[in-house]
């Protein structure tokens, strides 16, 4: 049992270290080291190296491992690479010898194909990847796979598969697939296959191929082939090779007869002179299609036959000319509504030689080739959607395109989206609801747009680009958040991860607004996944307690990605916990309520609760003053501690004469012991939003280990002072939070609207200046308690736009300082210990004249600090 139980272990292990690989070489490096150690990879293991692979290459790779392992390929997760690559899929399964499955695949793949919802999107999703693909088979592979999935392949879909045919061979291939699977063929196909007849040799195979089929409605259309081809009579094929013999490395002379006789002839000829070119075209227009570089004066030449020049052609001889090649209409400067249509009809693409194509001419362009839209100037709203009807992305060839023609595009195909610069607030909605994939190509979606989303995709919420806290309050405050928690358990099967959930109900780690409000709200939002982890600590530190050789001490590190307070939970329950001893640099009201239960069972059984608060170091000569607060703890915190005080639920003391930093937990049980030291304060972002390093020891009560670490911290609590009660005015009661970025709750957030208020109130006139000169840059955040000796009294102003730095002082008499291009983080640690004098010399400023007392000069000073950024915008 014990040694199953240690294969899950490290098949969890290296899992996790799988999922963090930063490419598939290092995920198949682990892999590698998995192997050999002889421990079985499962199918979570093969899924987690799945979602790196890149090329075809690296999923053969995986697959084969797959096969080895005798791995069910059906229930693998085909990340977004085989979605987008359906073709090569179907080969490499094949090749692997699981053609059997690759349909069953296939259809998955459809299901998951950009959230797709009707039949119709879906086939475009197909025209899209045909545009991409060269290869004539693997379109074949395709429309196999359609008819699998019981789609009906629209004309658009068999338009893009017949324009792959380069021959009439390949031509014949798809026209046998569609008519053996009972595809209705439009009259526009037929004049797609018309146009690849060019010798009686492929007229014999086209009435072999008719006299297949007996239903009529093909040998009708079949049939008017042959009778097409006759009567074209555009070709003479019969004397073919005699004619290449001819004009093969023969005179001029015998070029021009040649051409004279047969249209045909003048493409066996290499660079043909500039009179035989003419002769050709002279003779027989139709021949300018076999010349790959015509001189300008033979374009000429086909320009005045077409244009009535000389010879005369009738309009409807032109039009003639434009059925059997519609190419010539390049050669015609005015050409007729009618030979235009005409031309759009065969190839979409041919109205850029149109120059002011008519309304009729643009939609039937856009019609039968959506990226006809792109040569049109100022596309009529009507042919905008109808080019984005047929291919949403085709929006990518209008230049500011109308929200209904926006809206007309996302709706057709979701991917669309990326392709709109400025979408409008109702585009984004519809975006949203189709789900993550497209939503984040959305670089700044809408507060409405995020919160449509959320809506419908909750588990998704860690995707949104430039997450709004008005979305994340939104979140927070409805049943949105329940809905994820109800389908936990398949979320789990899904990703085999505790992360994915944690990361999926966003547990408040984006939540900067009330870190120490709604605890109960928070305590719930875990409770959907307690139960489960607990279940997997128990076979995760089933060793430790077990000790079967015997150690005093048994270790490990926590996982950084679980919240730290159910650890504490488990552990107290598995060791029956008698009694609790915490020191921590910083205890707020959050952290208490997490471990609440912890608190409540050790206080039953009167045992003991001793918590040392480095925050409150200078607590004591705080309550002397009348001017000063305290640092690292607020008001709503010291009311939850005065009331576990006089409960005597618990015991508090503080060390005076350095600032205590370190994190340090016992858990006091019976027979064994587990001491947790890291760097986790007892709060609710040290025990679960911030990503912490805690090192567990579990440890015999009778062992030289138990008997260290307890005399520890007695010795500690013996040099710490005992504080009864907390004098609640002296914390600070304005509105904060706490930002995680920086060292825990140290660094306190600030509301911009109560820093005005309190300037407000200020009665000296020159520092209250100044400080509404920085206000009405309207920062983008203040920060308070910096926890710097030389500047006790200041606050840190930001301006992220203008990457500026200030540090302010709301007492008269002293100075500001300002630093350009510096992470907060990094200049707090830098000046920490600094003195003023030698933080004024780190800092940006000019060294003479900046600490003035006119008031112009100060604002000019000031507002040259905003200069430089207002130029550039």
């Amino acid at each position: 049992m014990n040694e199953k139980q240690n294969e899950i272990n490290n098949i969890k292990d290296y899992k996790f270290s799988i999922n963090n690989a930063k490419s598939f070489e290092d995920a198949m490096r682990i892999y590698g080291l998995m192997k050999e150690q002889c421990i079985n990879p499962d199918i979570g293991v093969i899924n987690s190296i799945l979602s790196k692979i890149k090329t075809i290459d690296e999923a053969r790779v995986i697959l084969e491992e797959a096969i080895n392992e005798k791995v069910d390929l059906k229930r693998l997760k085909y990340n977004n690479f085989f979605r987008n690559n359906p073709f090569e899929t179907e080969t490499l399964l094949s090749e692997l010898g699981t053609n059997n499955e690759s349909y069953s695949i296939y259809r998955k793949l459809r299901n998951n194909t950009r959230n797709l919802s009707s039949e119709d999107k879906v086939i475009k999703k197909y025209i899209e990847i045909l545009k991409q693909e060269a290869d004539i088979k693997n379109s074949a592979k395709l429309l196999k796979f359609i008819m699998e999935s019981q789609l009906e392949p629209n004309e658009n879909l068999i338009y893009y598969i017949l324009n792959k045919a380069t021959n009439f061979e390949k031509l014949l291939f798809i026209l046998n697939e569609l008519i053996k699977s009972q595809i209705n063929i439009s009259q526009n196909i037929y004049y797609q296959i018309r146009d690849t007849i060019r010798d009686e040799e492929q007229l014999e195979k086209l009435v072999e191929f008719q006299n297949k089929y007996s239903k009529e409605e093909h040998l009708m259309v079949l049939g008017n082939f042959s009778n097409i081809y006759k009567k074209s009579n555009l070709l003479d094929i019969r004397n073919r090779e005699e004619i290449q013999t001819n004009v093969k490395d023969s005179s001029e002379e015998a070029q021009l007869k040649a051409v004279r006789e047969n249209e045909e002839a003048i493409k066996y000829i290499k660079e043909p002179s500039i009179n035989v070119q003419l002769e050709s075209v002279k003779h027989n227009l139709i021949s300018i299609k076999y010349i790959d570089n015509p001189f300008p004066e033979v374009e000429q030449e086909v320009r005045n036959q077409l244009m009535n020049v000389n010879p005369y052609l009738s309009v409807q001889e032109q039009l003639e000319l434009i059925r059997n090649n519609s190419i010539l209409i390049k050669y015609i400067t005015k050409p007729s509504e009618a030979i235009s249509l005409e031309a759009v009809r065969q190839n979409g693409l041919l109205i850029k030689y149109v120059d002011t194509p008519s309304l009729d001419v643009q939609l039937e362009a856009v019609r039968h080739n959506s990226e006809a839209i792109q040569f049109i100037d100022n596309p009529d709203i009507d042919v905008q959607i109808e080019a984005v009807r047929l291919d949403g992305c085709a929006i990518r060839f209008i230049n500011n395109p109308s929200l209904i023609t926006q809206l007309e595009a996302v709706m057709v195909d979701g991917y669309a989206i990326k392709y709109i610069e400025n979408p409008y607030n109702r585009v984004q909605i519809e975006v949203a609801k189709q789900g993550s994939d497209v939503f984040q190509l959305i670089k700044k979606p809408s507060v409405d747009a995020q919160k449509e989303f959320i809506k419908y995709h909750p588990e998704e919420i860690l995707s949104v680009n430039n997450l709004s806290q008005e979305v994340i309050n939104y979140y927070h405050n409805t049943n949105i958040k329940n809905a994820v928690q109800t389908d936990v358990t398949s979320f789990d099967e899904k990703n085999n991860s505790n992360q994915f959930i944690k990361n999926a109900i966003l547990t408040d780690k984006f939540d900067i607004t009330n870190q120490n409000t709604n605890i109960n709200s928070h305590e719930s939002k875990k409770n959907y996944n307690i139960e489960m982890l607990h279940e997997e600590l128990k076979s995760r530190y089933v060793n430790l307690f077990n000790n079967e050789e015997k150690l005093d001490c048994q270790f490990t590190i926590i996982n950084n990605v679980e919240p730290l307070n159910e650890h504490i939970k488990f552990l107290s329950n598995k060791i029956d916990i008698q009694n609790l001893y915490v020191a921590s640099g910083f205890v707020y009201k959050s952290g208490l309520k997490l471990i609440e239960s912890v608190i409540n069972n050790v206080k039953k059984i009167n045992g003991k609760i001793r918590l040392i608060v480095g925050s409150l170091q200078n607590y004591n000569e705080i309550c002397k003053s009348n001017d000063n607060r305290v640092a690292g703890m607020n008001k709503e915190t010291a009311i939850y501690i005065n009331d576990l005080l006089r409960k005597n639920s618990i015991v508090i003391r503080t060390f005076e004469r350095q600032f205590y930093h370190g994190k340090y937990y016992f858990l006091e049980g019976y027979t064994k012991s587990c001491v947790i030291i890291g760097s986790s304060n007892l709060s609710i972002s040290g025990l679960v939003n911030n990503r912490e390093l805690n090192m567990l020891y579990v440890i015999d009560n009778n062992s030289k280990t138990y008997n260290f670490f307890k005399k520890w911290f007695n010795k500690f609590w013996d040099e710490c002072i005992e504080i009864n009660e907390l004098t609640v005015d002296i914390f600070n009661d304005i509105n904060t939070n706490y930002d995680t970025n920086f060292d825990d709750e140290c660094i306190k957030k600030l509301q911009n609207q109560d820093v005005k208020e309190y300037i407000n109130e200020l009665t000296d006139e020159e520092i209250k200046m100044r400080l509404n000169l920085w206000m009405n840059k309207e920062p983008d955040n203040i920060y308070t308690d910096l926890n710097i000796d030389s500047l006790k009294d200041y606050v840190l102003i930001e301006y992220k736009k203008y990457n500026l730095i200030v540090l302010e002082s709301f007492k008269a008499g002293n100075s500001y300082y300002y630093f350009k291009n510096k992470t907060i983080e990094t200049l707090l640690d830098t000046i920490r210990y600094m003195s003023k004098s030698e933080i004024f010399n780190l800092a940006n400023m000019s060294k003479r004249g900046y600490h003035t007392h006119n008031s112009n000069k100060l604002e000019v000073n000031i507002n040259s600090l905003f200069v430089k950024k207002h130029k550039n915008t």
